[in-house]
């Protein structure tokens, strides 16, 4: 349910990169790219941390929790282990989803990638930008490591491009 109000939401317009990614996406069924868009990832996102929000207010069970907090986790993991063993993708050295999503639907990438590539692990991650062979070989480290608190995605899903470089 809070994917699909997620939806609805992006049919609204979205502020920062996460807009800009999704303001011309168009739906996708094939499932390469399906697994790819950041029109579905920003969609499980949410909902995800929306529930987990929920799940902690409501004082549930710590099982529970944990459960959507694996969720956000494989989230952000997904489109990385679909692009790494998509055979056909254009870039076979790196590993960056939200590249290979727009080739995948023949559209430019509607951003500056040399200023976005300089980010942190955490906010690549968040949108699907490159990664190295390194930190996808140690990405739950790299998660649990840093931490990873639903405020600080949502922090760096809602401020702009020069706050999300600390």
């Amino acid at each position: 349910m809070f994917h699909e109000l997620e939806h609805a939401i992006q049919e609204k317009g979205k502020p920062g990169l996460e807009g800009i990614l999704i303001k011309d996406c168009p739906s996708v069924q094939e499932a390469s790219a399906y697994a790819l868009s950041p029109r579905e990832h920003f969609a499980n996102l949410h909902a995800y941390l929306l529930a987990l929000s929920i799940a902690e207010k409501m004082n549930l069970p710590k099982d529970i929790v944990n459960y959507f907090k694996e969720c956000i986790h494989e989230t952000l993991f997904n489109p990385y282990l679909y692009n790494r063993y998509d055979y056909e993708r254009i870039n076979k050295d790196g590993n960056e989803p939200i590249i290979e999503f727009f080739y995948k639907i023949n559209t430019p990438v509607p951003i500056d990638l040399e200023s976005i590539n300089n980010l942190d692990f955490i906010t690549r991650i968040i949108f699907e930008v490159g990664i190295t062979e390194e930190e996808y070989e140690n990405f739950s480290r790299l998660l649990r490591y840093r931490d990873i608190e639903p405020e600080m995605i949502n922090d760096r899903l809602n401020n702009d491009m020069a706050r999300q470089k600390r």
